[in-house]
C-alpha cells in the first residue's frame, strides 16, 4: 500500500489475507482423472445415481440436512478431488464453487464428502452440497488437524456433460505439502571464566547446549563476538535455525589474567584447597570440579623444599612444583602429562625467596626469585625455554615480595610490601619497568594478601589483620580511591586468598591448622555465604598461604 499527503499521524485501515490460498482447476469431464497436486488427489469414474437438488445451498452458518437421493440407479460420470489437510491445520470454513458455460447451463452438480466418497452409494459420507446446479457456492465446516474431504463434480443427467469443461474453485482448505510447524530454537547460555592469552584477551563460548527442537542446524553467534578483555563482559548468545527463527540468552564471560587463579589444579576455573606435607612430599588436592567429593594426590618434594605451584606448562592447570633452597633447584611435575613427566631448572641461591609468576606474559609460570640482600628480582623466562632471563632491582632487605599483575597487562609485576610503613611499591611491566605505582595500605602487624578482589583483572593491595580477623582491600578498579573490608578468621588462622568460587574475584579465605579447616567467604554472593571443608593436618603447608 502507499500513502501520500494528509495529516500526520494518520490511521489507515487495511486487511491482510492469511491462511491458504484457493485451489482452482479448469478441466474437462472426459474419463481421464484431472492432474493431482500436493495434498490433492484426483480420480474419475462412474457413480450410481444422484442426490436431490432441493434448492437449499448449505453454508457453515446454516448447515442443512441430507437432501435425499433423487435417482438411485442411473450412472453418471464424475471427477473426484480428495483434499488432505495437514496436522497443523486449524478448524476452518471451506467453500466450493463451480463455474464455466457448461456449469451455467446446469450440466454439472457438485457434492462434498468426508472422509471418503463411495461412487456406489452417493449418500454415504455426505458432507454438503449447493442444492442446485449452476454457479452456486456452498460451504461447510472442516475440523482441525488432518482431515480428508472429497469434492465430487459430476454430470447432472446421464451423458449430459461428458466432454464439457468446468472450473472448480475450493477455498479455506489447508491442503498441500504438509510441513511440521517450525519451532523456535532454544538458546542456553552459561557464565564462563577463562584465562587471558598473552595478548591480554581470550576467546570464549557461552553456549551451553543450545538446540533446535526440529533438529535443524543452528547458526550460533555472540554479541560482542570476542575475544574478550580482562574483566567481566555481558554477552548475548543468538541461535538461528535454517528457517530464520532465532532466540537469545545472556551469559557473562570473565577473563582472568594468568596468576589470578592461584591453584586451579583441575582446570575448572576455581582454585582448589591444596596442602603440601613436607614430612613426606605429599601434595593433596581437593577438587572443586567434583564439589570437593574427590581428590588427587602426588608425591613431589623433600621436607626442606618450598612449594611453588604455578602453571609452568601452560595447559590451564596448576602443576605441583618445589624450590630447593640448598641447590636453587626448581622441579615441576607436569599436569599436561598427567604427572608422568617433569622438568627441572636451577635458579637462585639458598638465601633467595622464590616468587614464581608469568612475568613474560606467555601464559606459563616463570621461575623467579627475590634476593632481599640486594632487592634483586631475577626471572628465568619460559618464553625462551629458559635460555634467557631478566633482572630488575626493586625493594629493601626488610621488604616482603608481593608480586602480581597490578597494571592488568597479563604480566606479573615485581612488587614489595613494606610493613614498617604500609608501603606498596609496584614496578610496572606495562611500561617495561620504567614507571611504578606506590600506595600506602596496612599496618606493621598486618599480613599482605594481594589478589584481584574487585574482578577488574588487576591485583589489588590488600591486608589481613590477625588481631581482628579483618580483611582490607584497596580497589584498583577505582584507581585506589575506594576500599572495602570484611571480617573473616581468627588470629591463629593462615590467610589463603584465592578464587575458590570461580567468579574471577579473589575470595577472603583462611586455613586453620589446628583442625585442617578451609573457610572461604564467597565474593560471588557479595560475602553473604561461605564454603567450609576440612583438608589437612596441623603440620601441613596450605598453598596460597600468606606470608
Amino acid at each position: 500500500m502507499t500513502f501520500s499527503g494528509g495529516g500526520s499521524p494518520a490511521t489507515i485501515p487495511f486487511t491482510v489475507a492469511t491462511g491458504p490460498g484457493p485451489y482452482t482447476i479448469t478441466t474437462t469431464l472426459d474419463g481421464i482423472a484431472p492432474p493431482s497436486s500436493p495434498g490433492v488427489g484426483t480420480a474419475t469414474g462412474t457413480q450410481t445415481g444422484r442426490l436431490t437438488r432441493n434448492a437449499l445451498p448449505a453454508s457453515c452458518a446454516a448447515p442443512k440436512a441430507f437432501p435425499g437421493v433423487f435417482d438411485p440407479v442411473n450412472p453418471r460420470q464424475y471427477d473426484l478431488y480428495s483434499f488432505t489437510t495437514c496436522s497443523e491445520s486449524v478448524a476452518t470454513c471451506a467453500s466450493v464453487t463451480t463455474s464455466g458455460p457448461a456449469v451455467d447451463s446446469n450440466l454439472f452438480f457438485t457434492v462434498a464428502y468426508s472422509p471418503s466418497f463411495d461412487p456406489a452409494s452417493v449418500s454415504t459420507n455426505w458432507k454438503s452440497d449447493p442444492g442446485a446446479s449452476g454457479r452456486v457456492t456452498y460451504s461447510f465446516d472442516v475440523g482441525a488437524g488432518p482431515q480428508t474431504v472429497g469434492v465430487v463434480v459430476h454430470e447432472t443427467n446421464p451423458g449430459g456433460a461428458v466432454g464439457q469443461s468446468y472450473t472448480l474453485t475450493v477455498t479455506g482448505l489447508c491442503a498441500g505439502q504438509c510441513m511440521t510447524p517450525n519451532q523456535l530454537p532454544v538458546a542456553i547460555a552459561r557464565n564462563v571464566i577463562v584465562r587471558a592469552t598473552p595478548g591480554g584477551t581470550a576467546p570464549a563460548s557461552i553456549d551451553n547446549g543450545s538446540f533446535d527442537p526440529d533438529g535443524d542446524p543452528l547458526t550460533i553467534t555472540q554479541t560482542p563476538p570476542g575475544p574478550y578483555p580482562v574483566g567481566t563482559t555481558s554477552v548475548i548468545l543468538t541461535v538461528t535455525d535454517t528457517k530464520g527463527a532465532a532466540s537469545q540468552a545472556t551469559g557473562f564471560v570473565t577473563v582472568t589474567v594468568r596468576g589470578t587463579l592461584a591453584g586451579d589444579f583441575d582446570g575448572d576455573g576455581k582454585d582448589d584447597p591444596t596442602i603440601y606435607r613436607p614430612s613426606t612430599g605429599l601434595w593433596a588436592i581437593l577438587k572443586s570440579s567434583t564439589n570437593y567429593t574427590t581428590s588427587t594426590t602426588v608425591s613431589w618434594g623433600l621436607s626442606t623444599d618450598t612449594p611453588v605451584t604455578g602453571d609452568y606448562d601452560g595447559d590451564g592447570k596448576n602443576d605441583p612444583a618445589i624450590y630447593r633452597p640448598s641447590t636453587g633447584l626448581w622441579a615441576i611435575l607436569k599436569s599436561s602429562t598427567n604427572y608422568t613427566t617433569s622438568m627441572t631448572v636451577s635458579w637462585g641461591l639458598s638465601t633467595d625467596l622464590p616468587e614464581p609468576g608469568d612475568y613474560d606474559g606467555d601464559g606459563k609460570t616463570d621461575p623467579a626469585i627475590y634476593r632481599p640482600s640486594t632487592g634483586l628480582w631475577a626471572i628465568l623466562k619460559s618464553s625462551t625455554n629458559y635460555t634467557t632471563s631478566m633482572t630488575v632491582s626493586w625493594g629493601l632487605s626488610t621488604d616482603l615480595p608481593v608480586q602480581g599483575d597490578y597494571d592488568g597487562d597479563g604480566k606479573t609485576d615485581p612488587a614489595i610490601y613494606r610493613p614498617s610503613t604500609g608501603l606498596w611499591a609496584i614496578l610496572k611491566s606495562s611500561t617495561n619497568y620504567t614507571t611504578s605505582i606506590t600506595v600506602s595500605w596496612g599496618l606493621s602487624t598486618d599480613v599482605a594478601v594481594p589478589g584481584d578482589y574487585d574482578g577488574d583483572g588487576k591485583t589489588d593491595p590488600a591486608v589481613f589483620r590477625p588481631s581482628t580477623g579483618g580483611w582490607f582491600v584497596l580497589n584498583s578498579s577505582t584507581n585506589y580511591t575506594t576500599s572495602f573490608g570484611v571480617s573473616w578468621g581468627l588470629s591463629t588462622d593462615n590467610p589463603v586468598p584465592a578464587d575458590f568460587d570461580g567468579d574471577g574475584k579473589t575470595d577472603p579465605a583462611i586455613y586453620r591448622p589446628s583442625t585442617g579447616l578451609w573457610a572461604v567467604l564467597k565474593s560471588s554472593t557479595n560475602y553473604t555465604t561461605s564454603i567450609a571443608v576440612s583438608w589437612g593436618l596441623s603440620t601441613d603447608t596450605p598453598l596460597y598461604r600468606r606470608p
